[in-house]
């Protein structure tokens, strides 16, 4: 049995950047990546996590589409767009981002093996992980599995979290959505109980679905899917295509820390996606690289103190946001009807010079039309909590 000092398991964006900083500060990595496979995602990254794309060596295309453009929607409604100075968040291909990122750790000097773990164990010792060819023994193990997390359930972590639940397609753009959605998203309030619709142009694809959270409490399956079919015909795209379904799984306030003796998760396999926007990318990104430092430290409570005093205040705060929002949405449109200048602030937010804990006051200070300051460098909030 070959014998590692970290073991990741799965390489989307959490566990890749987690095996990337593992080798690079000199540890024995076997990351295991499964065989690659379309996954369903927007593909909207906000601008607070550049930093630690760049901290990767994120190549240059990755920024190729940049969104300073948001068009706020709803059903029987005036959209309200806004235009911003300063772009707050990049569309990009989850596929060829996905790919650079293993590619990356694998160049630090991790062991990429393309093969699904079958079975998961640990000791005090170390942990076992064996596939349909083999047994890996390490020291420790990172779960970065995704939303169903395998290894989760093997290890017996039971979590509680909220699920946004999504239907998510791609398509080639078409001619009479072009022009407004250049350089822009469009997001629709109402259309979905709970949720939100989207349409993201990057380059000549558009990625279109809708999202809502706890849905199955408001709506039936086929009615999750009836909606997605209004969604479309109200911006002429016709019938839907070939969409997929995701579970996205956010935390709930207070969330137990994702750790379990020599086990630590990331990414939705932590259920650490943002309640507000159910974006994943970014929080994958950085909770592998907390995790990983934590790893490297052999201190996994590093990783929970980093947790708690970043990630989990954020994301309390986002929910509430979200339940502001999203359940009632109809006050939501008609507020930014009133004071469109207030998209402006999802931009900072975006940009991370808001963050969601500090955004209530000064949300209230721009209602008041009392002009209140952002602080002007993008994602600093974001690293100074994270950091």
């Amino acid at each position: 049995m070959d014998k590692f000092d970290v073991i990741v398991i799965g390489q989307g964006p959490g566990g890749a950047a987690a095996a990337c900083e593992l080798a690079r500060q000199g540890m024995k990595v076997l990351a295991l990546a499964g065989q690659p496979k379309a996954k369903p995602c927007g593909g909207c990254l906000s601008r607070r996590w550049r930093y630690l794309f760049d901290y990767l060596g994120a190549p240059n295309w990755l920024w190729e589409y940049p969104v300073d453009k948001l068009i706020l929607a709803a059903p029987g409604r005036s959209s309200v767009p806004w235009r911003t100075r300063l772009a707050g968040a990049y569309f990009v291909d989850r596929g060829k981002l996905d790919a650079w990122l293993m590619e990356s750790a694998q160049k630090a000097g991790a062991r990429i093996v393309h093969q699904k773990a079958r079975q998961v164990r640990q000791s005090s010792r170390g942990v076992t992980v064996r596939t349909d060819e083999r047994s890996f023994g390490a020291d420790w193990v990172i779960g970065a599995d995704g939303a169903l997390s395998f290894s989760k359930r093997r290890l017996g972590f039971i979590q509680r979290c909220h699920i946004f639940t999504a239907l998510v397609e791609e398509r080639p753009l078409p001619p009479h959505l072009a022009d407004e959605l250049e350089g822009g998203a469009l997001i629709e309030l109402n259309g979905v109980p709970r949720g939100y619709g989207w349409l993201f142009a990057r380059g000549e694809m558009l990625n279109l679905g809708i999202g809502s959270w706890n849905w199955k409490r408001r709506t039936t399956r086929n009615g999750f899917q009836k909606s997605y079919a209004a969604f479309l015909k109200r911006y002429g795209l016709g019938e839907p295509g070939l969409y997929r379904g995701a579970a996205i799984p956010c935390p709930v306030a207070w969330a137990q820390a994702p750790v379990k003796g020599r086990a630590v998760w990331v990414g939705d396999a932590a259920a650490l996606a943002d309640p507000f926007l159910g974006e994943g990318i970014g929080q994958a990104i950085c909770t592998g690289l907390l995790a990983a430092m934590a790893v490297a430290n052999g201190d996994l409570s590093l990783y929970i103190k980093s947790l708690r005093k970043s990630i989990f205040i954020e994301h309390l705060h986002a929910w509430l946001l979200a339940r502001l929002v999203f359940f009632r949405p109809g006050i939501s449109h008609r507020m930014v009807e009133l004071r469109p200048g207030v998209l402006e602030v999802g931009f900072g937010l975006l940009r991370g010079q808001i963050t969601h804990k500090n955004l209530w006051g000064f949300l209230f200070r721009k209602l008041l039309a009392l002009n209140p300051s952002l602080d002007r460098t993008s994602g600093s909030n974001y690293i100074k909590i994270v950091n």
